[in-house]
């Protein structure tokens, strides 16, 4: 493909990081407010707009290039593209920071630390559930595997002057 094509990406992206900002700090997170099948679900609908978008008379007309180049729709087949680009890239971002951070909590979390930080029922011999994590809790289970995985050993948890959880490595200076 040409050097045109990729600055055309390039510019895409951009673009939809800049999108995907603002539309967030005008309506938050709630894209995943109701969980990862609202998230699917989401998903769902605007390929089911594209869907349509490629009928014609009753018969569908897979050919997505002819298609939008006959949509009149104000907001039509690229508009919905875009849409659901930016929405896979929050879900793609959300899913990779949630494996990153199960990655870090499996060597590091005890059970104690795992109801410390809110995540009930863990367990080395189920997975760990993720449908209660805040962003905050899985920044935490990241920070406390890198403590881990470096090599400090296990950290011991205690609460900070607001009253919330977090990890300390001091005892290990003892040594």
């Amino acid at each position: 493909m040409s050097d045109a094509f990729w600055n055309r990406a390039r510019d895409l992206v951009k673009n939809d990081i800049r999108i995907t900002y603002e539309k967030d700090t005008e309506y938050g997170s709630s894209w995943k407010s109701r969980g990862g099948i609202g998230a699917f679900m989401m998903l769902a609908r605007k390929w089911d707009r594209i869907e349509v978008a490629m009928e014609e008379d009753g018969v569908f007309r897979y050919d997505i290039f002819e298609r939008t180049l006959l949509d009149a729709r104000e907001e039509g087949i690229l508009d919905d593209i875009g849409d659901l680009r930016r929405y896979l890239m929050l879900v793609e971002t959300e899913l990779r920071m949630r494996m990153e951070a199960k990655a870090a909590l499996i060597p590091a979390m005890t059970e104690e630390g795992a109801k410390f930080v809110g995540i009930e029922g863990f367990s080395f011999d189920r997975s760990i559930p993720f449908s209660n994590m805040t962003p905050e809790k899985i920044d935490m289970g990241v920070r406390l595997g890198q403590i881990v995985m470096s090599g400090f050993g296990q950290p011991r948890w205690a609460k900070n002057e607001e009253g919330e959880p977090e990890t300390t490595t001091e005892h290990l200076n003892d040594r």
